[in-house]
């Protein structure tokens, strides 16, 4: 199976920026506006981290990699809204909350072939009565 990944992070490396001017001319660059990711901030960050990843839609700082190091720390913050994230694998409806409308409703919009197994045990024992 082949899946492509798209990550929505933003890699600053600090190898290739020497000055305040520099933080400016990336961020313009990128058309990152400076209320978003602070120059002067990022330009300070260079003397502790060699790397940083920001996300491109909240630019919040997410992990780094420290001066010398090659490990990205991911931030506390981050992590926990990682592990906040409702599994993709997790069962849509346990079997108690199951409906024929419900059941209808996704076969007529993605298709029979899509049902759980909860919700295909649920549409046997309606089809029976």
């Amino acid at each position: 199976m082949n899946i492509a990944y798209s990550f929505n992070l933003i890699r600053i490396d600090f190898e290739y920026i020497h000055s305040v001017d520099d933080c400016k001319k990336l961020l313009f660059e990128h058309n990152i506006d400076e209320h978003d990711i602070v120059p002067q901030k990022l330009f300070n960050a260079k003397s502790k981290y060699d790397v940083l990843f920001y996300d491109t839609k909240t630019f919040f700082l997410v992990a780094c990699v420290k001066k010398g190091k090659k490990e990205i720390i991911f931030l506390d913050e981050y992590k926990e809204h990682m592990l906040a994230i409702e599994p993709i694998n997790k069962q849509w409806k346990d079997i108690s909350e199951l409906s024929l409308d419900y059941i209808l409703d996704k076969i007529n919009k993605i298709g029979i072939k899509y049902l759980t197994e909860n919700e295909r045990i649920f549409l046997a024992k309606q089809s029976g009565k």
